[in-house]
């Protein structure tokens, strides 16, 4: 924290006196040879992709190497970056340094000379920005696709049981859709019965009919 305050008051103390850094004035001048910043304090969840998102809006980012524990892999707090134009780190160090981030102090300041990690044998090789930003990109998928699977099995789960207690109603006496499926079938059933009965029937007419083609023909007087 004191070297947070620090940066804060040299700050102050230049813009009230309105140094300029382009006339190596600046305290800033005296790491222009660097693009590279120290960040600490950050939150122990963050990643890479997180933290470039945070400080890539003032300036484009070349590198970055968070440090991480050997054995347990998470981050230990506080990372280095660096910038593809040096000017960029004077904009970061100004603007961020003393910023909140999660409940957590940021602390930014230049680097004079650092040197990235070399790749040592059984050791995974470090990787650039875009392979960061894809590798977080195809976890998030992963991540994503996961959840609708455990959403689709939830379905399914439930499905099985609305369909249940749709049937326990349909097979209660009491249940309205019962009674009123059962006297829909009633009244159909009759009056497909009454259609039967009436299309056996002979109507009045032919019945008269008949009765007269049945009646004995008396037999005509001889002349």
């Amino acid at each position: 924290m004191n070297v947070v305050q620090e940066i804060r008051r040299i700050n102050s103390k230049e813009l009230n006196l309105g140094l300029d850094g382009s006339r190596n004035q600046s305290w800033h001048n005296e790491y222009k040879s660097s693009a590279y910043i120290f960040i600490g304090g950050l939150p122990y969840t963050l990643t890479e992709g997180d933290v470039l998102c945070v400080f890539s809006q003032y300036g484009e980012p070349s590198d970055i190497h968070l440090v991480r524990d050997k054995a347990t892999g998470k981050s230990k707090g506080f990372c280095f970056l660096a910038y593809e134009d040096q000017r960029s780190t004077v904009l970061a160090v100004d603007n961020l340094n003393g910023a909140k981030l999660a409940g957590r102090t940021l602390r930014v300041d230049h680097v004079k000379e650092y040197k990235p990690p070399e790749e040592k044998e059984g050791n995974e090789p470090r990787l650039t920005l875009a392979e960061v930003q894809k590798k977080e990109d195809d976890e998030l998928r992963a991540k994503m696709k996961k959840e609708f699977k455990e959403r689709r099995k939830q379905e399914k789960r439930q499905r099985p049981e609305r369909h249940h207690r749709h049937r326990h109603r349909s097979d209660d006496p009491a249940h309205p859709s019962r009674s009123s499926s059962e006297s829909s079938g009633s009244s159909g059933r009759s009056g497909h019965n009454g259609r039967k009965r009436q299309r056996g029937k002979t109507p009045p007419k032919a019945q008269g009919m008949q009765r007269e083609a049945a009646r004995p023909v008396s037999a005509a007087p001889a002349p």
